[in-house]
């Protein structure tokens, strides 16, 4: 997948997370700052819906949009591509070069397991 196909997804992924408003649901999650957490889960359990809510969160507390790169990888546009995290931070950090040196960017990926290299170096 070319930047500027990954660039246009950062970009629209926003309206995503933003526009619409997701039900509460009884499920918390200590996050730890600089490092990675996965949520597991079953098939239609609220994951994606927790995950949305968490990002709503996040700009209701004052996080920039810009300071969140959401990413679904069931999109049709990932299938059959080999994407790899750093041509996501690429695409991210090309678009948003203030935030390179920002400790407070999110990179929240949903169904990565879709993606072909999941599991075989990722980087």
């Amino acid at each position: 997948m070319n930047i500027r196909t990954l660039q246009q997804l950062i970009v629209s992924s926003k309206d995503r997370f933003l526009e619409r408003q997701y039900q509460d649901r009884e499920f918390s999650f200590d996050f730890v700052k600089g490092k990675a957490s996965v949520i597991c889960g079953a098939r239609r359990s609220g994951k994606t819906t927790y995950i949305r809510k968490f990002i709503q969160k996040l700009v209701a507390d004052g996080v920039n949009p810009e300071k969140i790169c959401y990413l679904h990888f069931f999109d049709d546009l990932f299938d059959g591509d080999d994407v790899k995290v750093s041509q996501i931070a690429d695409a991210y950090y090309s678009l948003y070069p203030q935030y390179f040196t920002s400790e407070d960017v999110y990179f929240i990926f949903d169904e990565v397991e879709m993606l072909k290299s999941w599991g075989a170096g990722l980087s």
